[in-house]
């Protein structure tokens, strides 16, 4: 995912474009140099989850926005896992590091129309290893009637599976079939990380391992 790869009528001349262009660029910072620095390709899809609200208000706390981060995250964490683990059973081993899934990842509180508090949910950037994406799609159904997927039903078993159906209302997952359309859902993605006030989070993943995203606190130092 480079810069130059986009086309000259992406970015307009405007001062809002640049900002939101800059702005782009250094929250998805980590996430490209990781993606960039593998020799082999990747496809890039757009993934989102959202928890069931009557969950979060019974069992989390609907105004712990701290606990309702890191409960998302954990769900996010747990699907990461089943699905990499489906790709490669040993995908954690240092010989499979390089083939990881990597994973820019946004957790907003708020809804985009409304501003008001929802239920926490995720927004991430997903860059699949090529050798790896045939079985990275059959953990998701397509939508017969729309151009986006969902996790298959029957990816979880035992108790997993039913403390999936009890916390998770919805999936959705999108290819990002061009640059264009990876800065764009990044762009859409990061839109509630407020830069001034330090508000929302965001992680990087290597496979279902957590990482800080290390530019996000520069912005915010």
């Amino acid at each position: 995912m480079k810069l130059h790869q986009l086309p000259d009528h992406f970015w307009t001349d405007t001062q809002q474009d640049a900002l939101e262009r800059e702005r782009i660029n250094t929250v998805s910072r980590d996430f490209r140099r990781v993606v960039n620095s593998r020799n082999d390709p990747h496809r890039f899809y757009a993934l989102s989850l959202y928890p069931k609200e009557s969950y979060v208000r019974n069992h989390i706390g609907w105004w712990n926005q701290d606990s309702g981060a890191r409960f998302i995250d954990g769900l996010y964490s747990l699907l990461i896992h089943q699905v990499s683990a489906k790709c490669c059973t040993n995908y954690r081993r240092t010989i499979h590091k390089d083939r990881q899934i990597v994973s820019l990842v946004f957790v907003e509180h708020y809804s985009k129309e409304t501003k008001k508090l929802v239920a926490p949910h995720i927004h991430a950037t997903l860059a699949v290893h090529d050798q790896w994406i045939e079985k990275f799609e059959e953990c998701f159904l397509r939508n017969l009637c729309r151009d986006h997927f969902a996790v298959r039903p029957d990816l979880f078993t035992g108790a997993t599976a039913v403390r999936w159906d009890q916390q998770i209302r919805s999936t959705r997952l999108e290819p990002l079939s061009t640059t264009a359309d990876q800065y764009r859902w990044i762009g859409y993605s990061s839109k509630q990380f407020d830069t001034e006030k330090g508000q929302g989070s965001s992680a990087l993943y290597s496979g279902s391992t957590r990482k800080k995203n290390t530019v996000l606190e520069e912005m915010v130092a």
